[in-house]
């Protein structure tokens, strides 16, 4: 069955919207990224402003001042990356081949973006402007060979030292090996070898409290759970910054008896020195939990009012009913319920060969749950209309202190390890 004129037209209508959105985007983008090759020549950076002019021309192949600024860049990239090539096969620094290897992986991706385009042609024109595109791809591959060697090498050097500095750089040179020749050897293995022996491990020790009580107990169960898994996410976003397993520092805890006042000693005992392959222990303390279960306050207020009110069996006089004063009360006895929880928490991050404090703090928090609603003895008329809305309320559940416990532990723990983990690269 074929389409109706109104139909066809409103297709076509669609159509030609939607081209002109995605011309709309292209021109905008051609537009955003000839700003940006503008800025890049300006600066000398040619090769950039040769790969944003490729852009703008990829959107936008009739952008004639992107053309323009192709045409002028390009041979400033070829020229200036080419002596950078030179200079470096002249020297005899232990790095150059990573100076020719980058050098040419940047012409040679300069080039690759301009054959991606289609024929150009300036306005008037029927032939299309050409481009000297050189290549060298065999020195790039031993360039870049003798870089991922080098680096190897470096970083074997490096792990020699045994300090957490040198390990640090051995990992960058780890890396950099397999990004120039990926898959290169063992390196990423290696890289990870000198990421762990480079970092800052951290063993939390379990938290503990001096009070007896069950809250101040889960209290501080909840905040050790709480500050391990927070410290552990924020140790990924870290390269140097790892947590020792949880279950391994409970485990040699037992191993050794040792009690809440051996953690809670500011000092580090001479046995518990390194015996977490840690550089660093932390540890926290509940010192003072106030748990307020519901209860229910009453306060009863009584109200006044006078108004105009109909006399009963009265008769109008000119269709007006004669009023008297008449005085209305009520009584309104509002109830809260209320709960909370309060702590106080120390925790402290101490050096493990030193004893010397890394960070620490002490935080108090709160947290509180309540309702509140009111009962009605008398007239509705002498209650003020802020209290009246309390009259639609009725009592309901609220929160005790017990179910706040994870929420508290949460706030706290994560405050306290965003701090210890700031500390660190």
């Amino acid at each position: 069955m074929s389409a109706s004129p109104a139909s066809f037209l409103r297709r076509s209508i669609l159509v030609l919207a939607v081209l002109g959105s995605v011309l709309g985007l292209s021109s905008c983008a051609s537009g955003i990224a000839y700003r940006n090759a503008a800025r890049e020549l300006e600066r000398g950076d040619y090769a950039a402003a040769a790969l944003q002019a490729a852009t703008s021309l990829y959107h936008d192949p009739k952008n004639e001042k992107a053309l323009d600024l192709l045409v002028r860049a390009h041979p400033l990239a070829t020229e200036s990356l080419e002596r950078a090539v030179d200079e470096a096969m002249e020297s005899v620094e232990r790095r150059r081949w990573e100076t020719v290897a980058d050098s040419l992986a940047t012409l040679h991706a300069v080039n690759d973006a301009i054959q991606r385009l289609p024929p150009l042609y300036r306005k008037g024109s029927k032939t299309p402007v050409g481009f000297e595109l050189r290549y060298d791809r065999e020195l790039l591959a031993s360039a870049r060979a003798a870089a991922a060697d080098n680096r190897y090498a470096e970083a074997g050097e490096l792990m020699r030292p045994g300090d957490r500095r040198s390990f640090r750089d051995a990992y960058e040179s780890f890396r950099l090996a397999d990004y120039y020749a990926p898959g290169y050897r063992d390196a990423l293995a290696r890289a990870e070898e000198a990421r762990s022996l480079g970092s800052d491990r951290v063993a939390v020790l379990p938290f503990g409290t001096g009070l007896f009580s069950f809250e101040a107990r889960s209290a501080a169960d909840a905040l050790y759970g709480a500050f391990v898994s927070n410290l552990v996410a924020a140790a990924r976003r870290k390269t140097f910054l790892q947590v020792v397993d949880r279950g391994g520092v409970e485990a040699l805890l037992a191993e050794r008896e040792l009690s809440l006042g051996d953690l809670a000693d500011p000092r580090i005992r001479a046995d518990m020195t390194g015996i977490y392959g840690a550089s660093v222990l932390a540890i926290g303390q509940v010192l003072a939990l106030e748990a307020k279960y519901p209860s229910i306050v009453g306060v009863t207020e009584i109200y006044k009012v006078t108004v105009d009110e109909v006399i009963p069996g009265s008769t109008p006089v000119d269709g007006v009913y004669p009023t008297w004063k008449a005085e209305k009360a009520a009584v309104v006895t509002t109830f809260t319920k209320s709960a909370s929880l309060s702590a106080t928490v120390e925790y402290r991050a101490v050096d493990a060969a030193s004893s010397v404090v890394v960070d620490a703090a002490s935080v108090t928090e709160k947290l509180s749950d309540s309702w509140s609603w009111a009962v009605l003895t008398g007239d509705m008329a002498a209650v003020p209309a802020s209290v009246q809305p309390l009259l639609l309320l009725s009592e309901r559940d609220i929160k005790g202190p017990e179910l706040m416990i994870g929420e508290l532990a949460s706030l706290v723990g994560a405050r306290m390890a965003a701090s210890l983990a700031a500390r660190f690269e």
